[in-house]
Order: structure tokens, then C-alpha cells, then sequence
């Protein structure tokens, strides 16, 4: 069964209606989210990387037990503590996830990211692909060029994030949780109709 997300609580901000600007108007918004199994050595590379290019830009980590002795640049926080409210107010005031994998079967923060009309850049690793299907950017693993290029491209043609968008949004609400529930129920019915048969047949 596909993991589920809360389309009713992690939706677009419709009263602003993301603003596509590119980095030569503010530095491009980068955020990430959460720890377990994150790439965040990786993430802070693509970030050198952009930096590197020149492109200016902001990486704000949400993260309760952030890697200790990794050296963040000086466009690099890290908090945490954050609210639920909160969380979705990051979602919503961040330009696109950032957010390497090393190993995943599912991941809320992909998700989340997805249902609130964020863009995401994350790595072909795990069950991954299968989860987002089309509707973000997978990098290979460990590879930090792929990454940072692909950010810096969508970030400098904003009809290419709108489309990540809106593919984005279109996966998320196929996984809504209303949806996923009833998938899961359509197979407990089936596996019970099949056990009934069997019985019935002896």
C-alpha cells in the first residue's frame, strides 16, 4: 500500500499565490526537513555548488538532531521545535525542497512538500520514484552536481517550478489519506471475500 498525506492540512497557500521570482530578485528559499536517513552531507555540497555558480540562496533546515561536526556555511540555518502550523508556514514560504535521501521507502517531508506547492529535489534512492512518479526532480545518490543543477535551472525558469507544481499536487492528492484508507480497505474486502470462498468451496 502507497503512504498517505494529509491533503486538508498540507495544501498551497492560496492568499499569496507562490511568487516566482528568480534568484536575481531574492536569494532562491531552500528548505529541509526532518533527519532520518536525510543526505545532509550531500544537501550542504549542492549548496557549495550553488554558491559556486554564484546563485543566491537561502537553505533553512528543520531538523531536531542535525548531524554533529557538519560546517554550515553562513547561508545555512538549522532549527527546530518547530509547530505543526509552523512547519506548513515553512513549507509555504520556501522557493523548493531540498531534501537528499540515502535511503527511503516513503517520506513525509517529500509529501508534505508536494501537497503544499513546493517543488522537490530529492535522490532516485528507495522507493523514492515510485512515490513521487514523475512529479520530482531525483538526482542520482550522492550525486551533488546533478542536484545543484537542477536547482539552479528551475530556479532561474520559473515555469519549470510551476510545473513541478502542479505535477506535485496532482501526486499528493492521489495520496491523500481519504484515498489510501480506502485503497487498504478495498484489500482487507478482497482478502476476506477470497477466505470465504475458500471455506465455502471445501
Amino acid at each position: 500500500m502507497p503512504h498517505g498525506v494529509s491533503t486538508e492540512f498540507f495544501t498551497p497557500e492560496l492568499a499569496r499565490a507562490r511568487e516566482f521570482l528568480t534568484p536575481n530578485e531574492r536569494p532562491f528559499r531552500l528548505l529541509g526537513v526532518g533527519h532520518w536517513l536525510r543526505d545532509y552531507p550531500m544537501a550542504l555540497k549542492a549548496v557549495a555548488q550553488l554558491n559556486a555558480l554564484g546563485m543566491p540562496c537561502e537553505y533553512t533546515i528543520i531538523c531536531h538532531n542535525f548531524p554533529a561536526g557538519l560546517e554550515l556555511p553562513s547561508n545555512v540555518r538549522v532549527v527546530s521545535g518547530l509547530s505543526d502550523d509552523a512547519l506548513l508556514a515553512s513549507y509555504h514560504q520556501a522557493d523548493a525542497l531540498l531534501l537528499p535521501m540515502r535511503s527511503a521507502t516513503a517520506n513525509n517531508a517529500v509529501l508534505e512538500s508536494m501537497a503544499s506547492g513546493l517543488p522537490v529535489f530529492t535522490t532516485d534512492v528507495g522507493g523514492i520514484a515510485e512515490m513521487t512518479d514523475g512529479a520530482a526532480f531525483l538526482a542520482p545518490a550522492g550525486d551533488a552536481q546533478a542536484l545543484a543543477l537542477g536547482i539552479h535551472h528551475a530556479a532561474y525558469h520559473p515555469k519549470i517550478r510551476q510545473e513541478m507544481i502542479q505535477a506535485g499536487l496532482k501526486r499528493a492528492q492521489s495520496l491523500n489519506w481519504s484515498r489510501v484508507a480506502r485503497q487498504l480497505e478495498a484489500v482487507y474486502h478482497e482478502a476476506i471475500t477470497c477466505k470465504e470462498r475458500r471455506h465455502a468451496g471445501r
